[in-house]
């Protein structure tokens, strides 16, 4: 785990040497605000924008390797930059532009890991909202122990119209529903 958080850590340092805005997700987040359980990669939101996205992919693919083949236009078509670190820890890297995606960023809270290793991450909130929007088994899981962890932290009235409007935009009622229900299931 120390390897991934360290990776982390580079792909952190790079991209604040850009001054760009960034948000790490997924596994590493769930560190910091769900149950524990271990993680491989290293995921994060960058904001983009929908019309410079090659100078920041040419840029970052400067210092990372890519973890496939023509990874730059990959991550032009299908917006995650697939990377690699020196040690093999895969990086994906979302290429965010939807109005979700800058203010989950600029919510961003800073996070010690412990052994000097502090990471910009999004709050527990955000992280709901993109696991509900996700919706694989895993983020379900993930979702459960977040709840368990937080329930007398989470901002609810922020999190359920996020989580409509993306409902409504992937036309998935289902994935309301279900936080609704794993909401009521929590502990109060």
């Amino acid at each position: 785990m120390r390897d991934v958080l360290e990776t982390a850590q580079r792909i952190q340092h790079k991209l604040e040497s850009h001054g760009w805005s960034f948000a790490l997700i997924g596994g590493i987040a769930n560190l910091a605000w769900g149950e524990v359980r271990s993680t491989s990669d290293v995921d994060i939101t960058l904001l983009t924008g929908f019309t410079d996205e090659q100078n920041y992919v040419d840029a970052i693919l400067s210092e990372f390797r890519g973890r496939i083949e023509n990874a730059g236009a990959f991550a032009l078509r299908q917006r995650v930059l697939l990377l690699t670190d020196v040690n093999d820890i895969g990086i994906d890297i979302g290429l965010g532009g939807f109005l979700f995606e800058e203010l989950a960023v600029s919510r961003r809270v800073q996070h010690d890991y412990g052994r000097g290793i502090k990471l910009w991450i999004i709050t527990a909130e955000d992280l709901i909202i993109m696991k509900a929007f996700a919706s694989r088994d895993q983020d379900w899981v993930d979702i459960d122990g977040i709840i368990r962890r937080q329930h007398t932290k989470l901002d609810w009235d922020y999190i359920m119209p996020q989580v409509e409007a993306l409902a409504e935009i992937k036309e998935d009622a289902e994935m309301v529903a279900k936080l609704v229900q794993k909401r009521t299931d929590s502990p109060e």
